[in-house]
């Protein structure tokens, strides 16, 4: 379900922030989950937009979200981010997150060392958090290049269509400027129509794979 990038340091969620975006657009995916990325060039890729300095923060245009923007998590935050884990599992009807998930990701995120995990939360106006995003440089052995690999990205399903979708690609684009890195992959379930559809507007492409995990005992 969750992870994410390069950058993050003890205190602060991932180093650049997302930048302002323009227009707010329709058809925000449900969800979208990773995992094992593909070693090759084999899942979708983003196109480039502009985005704003370090430390900005990405806000939506349009009625029902005009001051909505995406943000680094907080520490503060995590025990709403593992809970909207647990929803994007059930969305994509998968098993729910194993109990403590906020005390690992606080560990991960906010730990004494430099960690490769990034996340990014969807704030309203009124302080609530209804979406997040994962990411972290992964390797494509055929390209010899890495690239920002986004984990997981879901909104609950009161909140999609409001344009929170494209600030968080935005801000995903500025986390992957942030490190050099030059494409942005990751995968959504074939039943995820609504999903797909957003990534192709966004001049995504795809390639279908399938995605396998394999359990491996702790070393005696």
């Amino acid at each position: 379900m969750s992870a994410a990038q390069d950058g993050t340091r003890g205190g602060t969620s991932g180093g650049a922030a997302s930048g302002v975006s323009g227009g707010a657009a329709s058809g925000t995916p449900g969800g979208a989950s990773g995992g094992a990325p593909s070693a090759g060039p084999g899942s979708a890729s983003s196109m480039a937009s502009g985005a704003g300095p370090d430390g900005a923060t990405s806000t939506a245009s349009g009625t029902a979200a005009s001051a909505a923007r995406v943000r680094h998590a907080r520490p503060e935050d995590l025990d709403r981010v593992a809970e909207l884990a647990a929803e994007h599992a059930a969305y994509e009807k998968a098993a729910p997150p194993a109990p403590g998930l906020a005390d690992r990701l606080r560990a991960l995120l906010f730990g004494p060392e430099r960690s490769r995990l990034r996340c990014l939360v969807a704030e309203l106006p009124d302080g609530r958090l209804v979406g997040y995003a994962t990411c972290a440089p992964e390797m494509s052995t055929w390209d010899g290049a890495e690239y920002l690999h986004m984990d997981c990205l879901y909104l609950s399903a009161t909140e999609r269509g409001l344009g929170l979708g494209p600030l968080f690609m935005d801000a995903l684009r500025t986390e992957a400027r942030a490190l050099g890195l030059t494409e942005i992959q990751w995968q959504t379930p074939p039943w995820n129509e609504g999903a797909i559809r957003f990534y192709d507007r966004l001049g995504a492409t795809s390639k279908q794979k399938l995605r396998y995990s394999l359990p491996v005992e702790p070393a005696r």
